[in-house]
């Protein structure tokens, strides 16, 4: 089978190799030739002449006259008008004509630098026939011969590095055309033929041609073979998208080299030690990694779905049906580690053995988070507790809620700003009823009754939410307001529900015997305390916030921009840090204890909740940002930097190469990037990274930099 060509054509450096020889006669000097045949002294002659002080003066005052906006032709005009009498005089005219010829010539300079920049094409046109206008606007042969020379002076090494520059760049072209034409020949080549074909395909170009001295020639040397072969290799690991089609740079690699002319067989790529060549290897087995990597991450995926997708149909169907039978043993046949844990949780779901306490307290883990992504823990920890099939489909039920909640930038529902309000306002009304105590102050009525709150209605808010997952930004708008209405009106109907059985005199006095002989310490007091000083403290913060108007705007537009919540910025925010940092605030920081939770998130929510602040689920639009970046297939082409004589940067080259990038990475994602964007979805994903990086021919090193230097 033939190799399909997964690169695109790129150029590379070319080894010095073919430069065309430059023009050793210009204009200039063909000028400088005309003015040492004329009846003027000669060029030796008129280099050597006194700069005396009029001279100087001379030079001095045309200067001035540039200055203020007059050109070569008006200065001569006033001259011969008689306006300027101190330039006239034989040898002061002739510094007057040498030094306007110089002034010209840096004017045509400039011209020409900023006119081939958009102009000037070497594939189709030459320097001297994009010269020729320029030259003849100079109208020579009715200017002066000392003006001539004048010119000359400054145009003549002007146009010898032009023409240097330009033989390299047309040397450097020809040789890359010779090299692709090279690694054109070898596309047909099936990939599990390279091994024994591809250097004898590369060496059977190496014809013998005569040249123009009667002599011969080879058409491709050994080292165009070998730059052919390395280039091949290079363009294969920067387009291949899969590891099936990096192989073929493997082959290439591997592949026999033939023999020397000597006879000495010749090593492999693979096993040599030059520099370049350990480089080119380098990059590949860095490509076959990071594509192994991906491939084995989304197989991962692939699996875990597979197995929430049929652990869920097992424990729907009838487990005394032979279709449970037989699909529950190709289950097992597929993934044989699962199987004691299965036969245990269909042995708890017959008898009914159900540890409540424990599988609530999982139940609540799965809504924090600390199962997401993690099928084979949850059911373990599940069959533990002897699980009824009721329970596992509920659990899974949660597990998909709470990943959806976490892919969706969400918070757990025990964190949501109506659950906890509902909490706080049950609590402060209960413990209000509460008669007063003579052990504790009023702060600890209000705990408790949050505590108290929190272990009725969490079970039901979280059971709730499992049935009625919240939807992501991609739902239309009245879906989610559909939601956020509903939920309301659930917490409300709990919160009317849960006041009409407690707020009676018998109950209250009740519980105020019950918090005085409940045991509580002094470091249960200081809790008091801080959850005290913490309100306060987050209190004093959105007063203060509040006035920051413009700051609490820009968070909000920054937030629709970069696609990250809001609550996610305020977290990154110096604001943010600095009152975390604040003295004894450190308490509500995160807990090292639950990787999976960042407790400092409690802190912005309430932030948001007093500023009047929503979260915005950006999710599903970042996910298509992702999957536009890793299915983008076509070469970014970035312009390189030139230096102008090599001494100063081109700026307009760096204005091109900054439109390149910022065209080239808004092409890829769909949309327009933002540096906040690419810093928290981008710069820590390997994967999206490799693919971004490949697709402008860099390094993702280098795609951090360009990022950092174009995207503000």
């Amino acid at each position: 089978m033939a190799y399909t060509k997964q690169r695109q054509n790129k150029y590379f450096d070319a080894f010095n190799k073919g430069y065309v020889a430059s023009s050793n006669v210009s204009d200039a000097t063909q000028l400088i030739d005309t003015l040492q045949k004329s009846t003027l002294p000669t060029l030796e002659k008129i280099q050597n002449y006194k700069i005396d002080k009029s001279k100087d003066e001379a030079a001095n005052k045309v200067n001035t006259l540039y200055a203020q906006g007059k050109d070569s032709k008006t200065i001569l005009e006033e001259i011969n008008a008689g306006q300027h009498p101190e330039l006239a005089g034989k040898y002061v005219d002739k510094t007057v004509q040498y030094h306007l010829g110089r002034v010209e010539a840096s004017k045509q300079k400039l011209k020409i630098q900023e006119d081939m920049l958009t102009n000037y094409d070497f594939k189709t046109s030459n320097l001297d026939v994009f010269l020729k206008p320029y030259m003849e606007s100079m109208n020579f042969d009715g200017k002066d011969d000392s003006f001539t020379l004048g010119f000359a002076s400054s145009f003549t090494p002007f146009k010898s590095k032009l023409m240097s520059a330009d033989a390299e760049t047309r040397a450097k072209f020809n040789y890359e055309t010779k090299i692709l034409d090279l690694i054109a020949i070898t596309n047909d080549i099936p990939t599990d033929e390279i091994g024994t074909t591809y250097f004898q395909t590369l060496k059977s170009t190496q014809y013998e041609l005569p040249n123009s001295e009667g002599g011969k020639f080879i058409m491709h040397s050994n080292d165009d073979i070998n730059k052919a072969a390395m280039t091949d290799v290079e363009n294969i690991v920067k387009g291949a998208k899969t590891s099936k089609e990096l192989l073929r740079a493997f082959e290439i690699l591997n592949a026999d080299r033939g023999l020397d002319a000597k006879g000495n067989k010749l090593q492999k790529f693979l096993l040599s030690n030059k520099p370049e060549v350990k480089a080119l290897i380098e990059t590949y087995e860095n490509k076959a990694r990071a594509l192994e990597n991906q491939e084995y991450t989304i197989n991962q995926r692939k699996i875990e779905t597979d197995k929430k997708d049929r652990l869920s149909t097992l424990f729907s169907m009838d487990n005394s049906s032979e279709e449970f039978n037989n699909f529950k043993s190709e289950f097992i046949k597929d993934y044989p580690t699962m199987a004691i844990t299965i036969n245990s949780i269909m042995t708890a779901s017959d008898n009914m053995l159900e540890d409540k306490g424990a599988l609530a307290s999982i139940d609540r883990d799965i809504h924090l988070g600390v199962y997401n992504n993690n099928v084979d823990l949850l059911l373990t920890d599940l069959a533990k507790n002897n699980a009824s099939k009721t329970t596992i489909l509920s659990s899974f039920k949660s597990l998909a809620s709470a990943e959806l909640r976490a892919n969706s930038g969400f918070t757990s529902p025990l964190q949501d700003n109506e659950y906890t309000g509902t909490v706080n306002k049950i609590a402060k009304i209960l413990s209000d009823s509460i008669p007063t105590l003579s052990k504790f102050d009023d702060n600890r009525k209000f705990d408790f009754m949050v505590d108290t709150i929190e272990n009725e209605l969490s079970t039901d808010w979280l059971a709730w939410n499992r049935e009625n997952p919240k939807p992501n930004s991609s739902q239309p708008a009245e879906v989610q307001m559909q939601w956020v209405e509903d939920s309301k009106k659930y917490l409300t109907d709990q919160y009317e529900s849960i006041i009409k059985k407690y707020d009676n005199k018998t109950w209250g006095e009740t519980m105020a015997a019950r918090i005085e002989q409940s045991g509580l310490t002094t470091s249960a007091d200081l809790d008091s305390y801080a959850q005290e000083y913490y309100t306060d403290v987050i209190s004093k913060e959105v007063t203060s916030l509040s006035k920051e108007t413009e700051l609490l705007s820009e968070l909000v537009k920054e937030s629709e921009t970069d696609l990250i919540p809001v609550s996610q910025k305020i977290l990154e925010s110096p604001f943010f840090s600095n009152l975390m940092a604040t003295a004894g605030f450190g308490l509500f920081g995160d807990d090292p204890n639950t990787p999976n939770i960042d407790e400092r998130m409690n802190v912005v929510m309430d932030i948001m909740e007093g500023l009047g602040l929503q979260n915005v689920d950006f999710s599903e639009q970042a996910n298509a940002v992702i999957d536009n970046i890793n299915n983008f297939t076509t070469n970014v082409d970035l312009p390189e930097i030139t230096k102008n004589f090599k001494f100063f940067t081109d700026q307009d080259s760096v204005e091109a190469q900054t439109n390149a990038f910022i065209e080239g990475i808004n092409t890829m994602a769909g949309q327009p990037i933002t540096k906040g964007f690419y810093d928290f979805y981008i710069a820590n994903n390997d994967e999206v990274k490799t693919n971004m990086a490949q697709s402008f021919g860099i390094s993702t090193e280098q795609l951090d930099e360009f990022v950092n230097k174009y995207i503000k």
